[in-house]
């Protein structure tokens, strides 16, 4: 939703381009209907432009005497002409046609700017368009409006593009000194606010209201065209010369300096100021193809969890497993045509699906299963042919970064990340020394366990084994569950929010303060915890219902629907961000007793409170680089980050009531679920620093990786290159495990738009450990109090408006430390 527009240049092509018309520009200037100039551009690329207008207005216009009243310009298309072909790209537009500017009254961009037209016809009411008290009338969507309430704001989105642009193709030619900050970044702020709007809210009903088929394919071909608004933005030749006037003019402060770069960046790198065409045209086809790869990528892995992984008959086979796990099999059994399977008797189907894998590799007794599961996790995507897919990637990757003048992909997407290359390689092999020692110990631990010598395939099933042993409250989740009913959770949360930041949490019980969408919804106001003075609001949708879908990854997420704004407030008061909170908890049957959660759900909600805090606490100006817009990636996670360590606290999770007798989580329960969180980690986090390294090697190789192979020994140089012990896989087992062909699953370089980017997680991870240590070490509640008021004034509050290692130094003191984190998850032990 959201990112898509302020992030559209390190979208690593998960989206296409526009397709662009391939044409000379002829470029028409008339004073009155009887007079016109023509300006003839093919010789002015973005070198040239910025000479004729150096060389005044007159050169551009022809020597044409200038109007005695402002005027400005609008758009209108004219007809091709065949014989004119290629040429130079537009300067007022990022697309190749003839245009024709008339030259009228000079336009109001505050006015035309502020107001929705009324579409007509069929979209004469769209509850997407119509508001109460600011919020759409949510209630009332159906799912056709989300299609045309984006058609219509894509209409309006681009009339209002051209406006600015021929605006500033006045100003650029007859007064650049009157072109400003606000000049440019007022009109644009109010354009990207209604498309993204609009757009957050789409995405927002799609998953709480209609979920289906067809649902999706309309909501994957609006995003394209989504995608190609941005865009235009982006590439606008026009618009790049208007913000390297401002930036070479100064007097910018923090966060337009921010802003200004920002924008400036994510144009060059989408080749906006590229005087080859053919160049251009490269870039812009190779954004288009990696776009298509992504979701071939993406698509492969989709079909793959659907595969059948086995059909098994006897008991023998699914012993060990729960009989949750088996309903779901007997399912997917009478789904596939054996209408008498039941969950008791069989016959059970299990699928490829990641979730269902991993159950039978913690719990399957049958040895053989567990391998079925493990290679087919292993290779979830070989068969499907992604391997050869990355390969195409990372070629067309590192072909936009020599065209960039860039020596590798990484280099050119370390351009807009809070860590250079060099800490982040740093980080990886400390984090790799680490955790390579102690998942050794691991290894040792659960051989022991099992008096044998484990397969990759046994590790899971020992380590459950291990970890039931030695926590038993965690894994008896009835008991544990008793203590997580949902609003003692919800309790702890609010107040441990109030603690940190001094804020409330009120749930409005007025119907109408914001339209809801189903029943069980909530509206909650977020308030200053001693003036009540309002901050922000967020809807909370916690139970499954009709029309509802499951979040494939966590059992809550959240989002913003609007962001904070001063310019698109009323009167003199601020537009207030509105957040959700969005669940998949079953609702509890019983009426005298509340829902219960897992320790996972609870610990997912806190990660969802953590994002939507960050988008409510901001209380930055400029509304271009309010909450998470314009924010790096490698540190907006922070907040999640953050919040979910809070939920291994033993503070908050002895908050914790029993749903019935009233009584505080036991200590004993309390501290399992504590030391849960740094059990046999080594392991883990040394798959992940793995998978990182290996990200970065390819997209660190200057030369060309031009077939599978050569990835694959990429990795395998990456994983026997700084020792010789692998925690999870044997010697004897290396090539039949195939651990290289795992680079055929990886989602997050080549399906998710984060290319040179998997070690995002391990640095957030970072960041949040240092920062908690920071919380730990205070002395008192009170000192607690202040330390969450310098993290909401330092980090939440400037949003995308600030340096994000300022921010940190300012509330640390210092640059960001590995050491926290290996002392969280207690593994700063000497490597053996």
């Amino acid at each position: 939703g959201r990112p898509v527009i302020q992030s559209v240049a390190m979208s690593d092509g998960a989206l296409p381009s526009l397709p662009k018309l391939r044409t000379k520009q002829r470029w028409q200037f008339a004073r009155t209907a009887k007079a016109a100039a023509v300006v003839t551009t093919a010789t002015l690329g973005a070198g040239s432009l910025a000479a004729a207008i150096a060389g005044g207005r007159q050169t551009l216009l022809q020597r044409v005497e200038p109007p005695k009243r402002p005027r400005g310009l609008t758009w209108q298309p004219l007809a091709r002409s065949p014989r004119n072909q290629g040429g130079q790209r537009c300067p007022a537009c990022s697309i190749r046609a003839y245009r024709r500017y008339d030259v009228k009254s000079k336009p109001d961009l505050t006015r035309a700017l502020t107001s929705i037209d009324r579409p007509k016809g069929s979209f004469s009411w769209n509850a997407l368009l119509d508001e109460v008290n600011g919020f759409p009338r949510l209630g009332d969507v159906k799912p056709w409006d989300a299609e045309g309430a984006i058609s219509f704001v894509l209409e309006q989105f681009q009339k209002d593009f051209r406006r600015i642009q021929t605006y500033l193709v006045r100003q650029l030619a007859a007064e650049p000194q009157a072109l400003t900050y606000k000049v440019v970044a007022m009109p644009l702020e109010r354009m990207l606010d209604r498309l993204d709007r609009t757009w957050s809210i789409v995405g927002l009903i799609r998953d709480v209201c209609h979920t289906s088929t067809d649902v999706d394919k309309k909501y994957h071909v609006l995003s394209y065209r989504i995608a190609n608004a941005a865009m235009i933005v982006s590439q606008s030749e026009i618009l790049h010369q208007a913000l390297l006037k401002i930036a070479g003019d100064g007097g910018l402060n923090e966060p337009q300096q921010r802003i200004v770069e920002r924008l400036l960046r994510e144009g060059s790198q989408l080749g906006a100021d590229c005087p080859d065409l053919d160049m251009v045209k490269d870039l812009d086809e190779g954004n288009k193809e990696l776009a298509s790869l992504a979701a071939r990528f993406a698509t492969t892995l989709s079909l793959a969890k659907t595969q059948t992984l086995r059909l098994a008959t006897s008991a023998e086979e699914v012993r060990g497993l729960s009989l949750d796990i088996l309903a779901g099999a007997a399912v997917a059994a009478r789904a596939s045509g054996h209408a008498d399977a039941e969950a008791e008797h069989g016959p059970w189907l299990f699928t490829c699906d990641p979730r269902v894998c991993t159950a039978l590799l913690e719990h399957a007794e049958d040895t053989d299963l567990r391998r079925q599961a493990f290679m087919a996790q292993r290779r979830q995507g070989v068969d499907g042919g992604n391997a050869q897919v990355l390969v195409q990637m990372l070629c067309i990757r590192q072909a936009w970064a020599a065209v960039l003048g860039c020596e590798s992909y990484a280099e050119l997407a370390f351009e807009s990340r809070m860590a250079s290359e060099q800490e982040v390689r740093a980080l990886l092999t400390s984090l790799r020394s680490a955790s390579e020692a102690a998942a050794a110990e691991e290894r040792r631990e659960l051989e022991e366990l099992a008096q044998a010598t484990l397969q990759p395939w046994d590790m899971p099933f020992w380590h459950a084994q291990l970890r039931r042993a030695r926590f038993k409250w965690v894994t008896e989740t009835a008991e544990v569950s008793e203590y997580l009913a949902l609003p003692s959770v919800l309790q702890s949360l609010f107040s441990l929010v109030e603690r940190l930041f001094g804020v409330a949490v009120i749930h409005s019980t007025q119907t109408q303060e914001a339209p809801l969408w189903h029943r069980s919804a909530r509206w909650y106001r977020l308030v200053e915890g001693t003036t009540k003075v309002p901050i922000a609001g967020f809807y909370f949708d916690v139970f499954n219902h009709e029309g509802k879908r499951g979040h494939s990854e966590e059992s809550f997420w959240s989002g913003s629907i609007t962001s904070y704004s001063e310019l698109l407030g009323e009167g003199n008061v601020a537009r207030r961000p509105v957040a959700y909170i969005v669940g998949d908890l079953e609702p509890s049957r019983n009426r005298s007793r509340p829902p219960l959660m897992t320790f996972e759900q609870v610990r997912a909600l806190f990660r969802a409170m953590g994002k939507a805090l960050q988008e409510m606490l901001t209380e930055q100006v400029e509304g271009l680089a309010a909450g998470s817009r314009g924010l790096e990636r490698d540190f907006a996670e922070l907040p999640v980050q953050f919040m979910e360590l809070w939920a291994y606290d033993m503070g908050v999770l002895q908050s914790l009531t029993h749903w019935e007798t009233g009584k505080p989580m036991p200590a004993d329960m309390a501290q399992g679920i504590h030391d849960s969180h740094s059990f046999h980690c080594g392991a883990p986090l040394l798959e992940k620093v793995l998978w990182a390294q290996v990200d970065l090697e390819l997209h660190s190789t200057p030369q060309d990786i031009l077939k599978p192979q050569d990835a694959f020994d990429v990795a395998r140089q990456v994983r026997t290159g700084q020792g010789e012990n692998f925690s999870t896989m044997s010697k004897e087992t290396a090539d039949e495990a195939s651990w290289e062909e795992g680079l055929s699953s990886l989602r997050g370089p080549f399906s998710s738009g984060y290319a040179a980017g998997e070690y995002l997680e391990l640095w957030t991870r970072v960041l949040a450990a240092d920062v908690f240590e920071a919380f730990k070490q205070a002395p008192n509640e009170e000192s607690q109090r202040q330390l969450g008021r310098k993290f909401r004034e330092s980090i939440l509050a400037p949003g995308g408006g600030r340096d994000p290692q300022v921010a940190f130094q300012d509330f640390r003191g210092r640059r960001p430390q590995v050491a926290p984190l290996l002392r969280l998850l207690r593994l700063n032990r000497q490597k053996k």
